[in-house]
């Protein structure tokens, strides 16, 4: 199983009453990087299937699976997740060997984002002679981005040592979204800041990806008003859709291709203008990735989840794929 892949598990089992089954997949340190959560429903008779679905974000390495409902839980086996086969996609390609490396290793590309309030995130993508993988950084120290990065070879095979990244734009947005994926933007923060009520807007929603889409995915783009707690929803406006009408057959999703899926958001009567810096997205085979922004203002909240992108807990439960 490559890093960002979806990998399926399929459990059989007998039971006469629904079970809220999960499975986990868990690092040498025991932190949960990858999570599938199922109310399965037994047969009438005889074995039940379940089918989980987990995304690997991390790697390569070797990580346990554990199944459990409620508190009981146990280790079934192991998860081997390995580099990437094909290029990332990225918006800033780059070539730039690493000069002590026995192994090939090359910078390949770096990407920004700044989707999240006061957090600036980079991305650097890697190959090397077993494949492609990225590192990440969250809110690096600008003044010093020459020392993250090894010495490589820059122009013609120059060695050039204290090379760092361009610093990105204000609005820079490089979302991973698994599966080759990538939201690239934009926000609703990138277009406008204060909306009235009844009023629309079209989200310019733009995606990357790393490899042809086999499958088509819905996107779900969901408008989140928050109550004065910041947690508590007021009310959501909810838009699905597949980006660009769908992939399959189509060729709009070969590697590395770039796509536009614009949506329009309607915002609910209100008895005072609304201010807004975003909305909440989220795409299978990521569910809840991830709130991007909210307002002030939004129906009670389900059991919260953390979100896999912030790891803040998120006031949604299961996405409705």
């Amino acid at each position: 199983m490559e890093i960002g892949l979806e990998a399926r598990l399929t459990l059989a089992w007998r039971g006469s009453v629904a079970t809220p089954f999960f499975v986990h997949l868990l690092d040498e340190t025991g932190s949960i990087v990858a999570q599938a959560d199922v109310p399965a429903v037994p047969q009438p008779e005889g074995i039940s299937l379940t089918q989980f679905r987990l995304t690997p974000r991390r790697g390569p390495g070797e990580f346990t699976l554990r199944l459990g409902s409620g508190p009981e839980f146990s280790e079934i086996g192991k998860l081997s997740v390995t580099l990437n086969s094909l290029p990332p996609a990225t918006q800033n390609r780059l070539h730039r060997p690493v000069l002590a490396a026995n192994d090939g290793q090359t910078l390949v590309g770096y990407d920004w984002d700044k989707t999240l309030a006061n957090q600036t995130r980079l991305y650097l993508h890697w190959q090397n002679e077993a494949g492609y993988w990225h590192t990440r950084y969250d809110t690096p120290n600008l003044d010093n981005l020459a020392n993250l990065l090894p010495s490589t070879a820059g122009a013609w095979g120059l060695p050039q040592a204290g090379w760092a990244p361009p610093e990105s734009a204000p609005a820079a947005h490089y979302v991973p979204l698994g599966g080759g994926l990538v939201w690239t933007g934009s926000g609703l923060a990138d277009i406008q800041d204060n909306l009235s009520p009844n009023s629309s807007v079209a989200l310019p929603i733009r995606f990357m990806n790393g490899r042809p889409q086999l499958r088509d995915y819905v996107v779900s783009t969901r408008l989140v008003g928050y109550a004065e707690d910041n947690f508590t929803w007021v009310w959501c406006d909810l838009v699905d859709g597949i980006p660009a009408m769908g992939g399959i057959p189509t060729l709009k999703w070969i590697s590395g291709s770039q796509v536009q899926s614009p949506r329009t958001i309607v915002f609910p009567p209100r008895t005072e203008p609304a201010s807004f810096s975003g909305f909440c997205q989220s795409e299978k085979p990521a569910p809840g990735a991830p709130i991007l922004y909210v307002d002030n203002s939004a129906t009670d909240a389900k059991r919260p989840l953390p979100c896999w992108y912030c790891t803040t807990p998120l006031p949604i439960g299961r996405c409705p794929f």
